[in-house]
């Protein structure tokens, strides 16, 4: 609720993520199985990228995008996005064997 009176929210969702079919109600933007094509017009209108370790990170890495990209299993020292898409470690179990690869943004 906090970064909707500051921000315009955007959320992408796949194929596969059938817990955002509810999420219309809550006044965000969504973007649903839309095409590759499609995806990258849209980016390019977004400040700001918070996503997973995926894809569409990578994607917004070459798109010169700045944001974060959140890992768990993969290490980001080998898989990180490229450009100004930062790796930030959500596994907290292991933060201090990634943790040199944790910087501000």
């Amino acid at each position: 609720e906090h970064l909707k009176t500051r921000f315009s929210i955007t959320l992408l969702f796949g194929p596969a993520d059938k817990k955002g079919e509810n999420i219309n109600d809550v006044g965000v933007d969504c973007i649903r199985n839309v095409s590759l094509k499609d995806l990258m017009m849209r980016m390019k209108e977004f400040q700001f990228y918070i996503g997973l370790d995926s894809g569409v990170s990578h994607l917004a890495g070459i798109m010169g995008l700045k944001g974060i990209a959140l890992f768990h299993h993969t290490n980001p020292l080998y898989w990180r996005p490229l450009g100004q898409i930062k790796p930030v470690i959500v596994d907290k179990n292991d933060l201090n064997a990634w943790k040199q690869v944790i910087k501000p943004l």
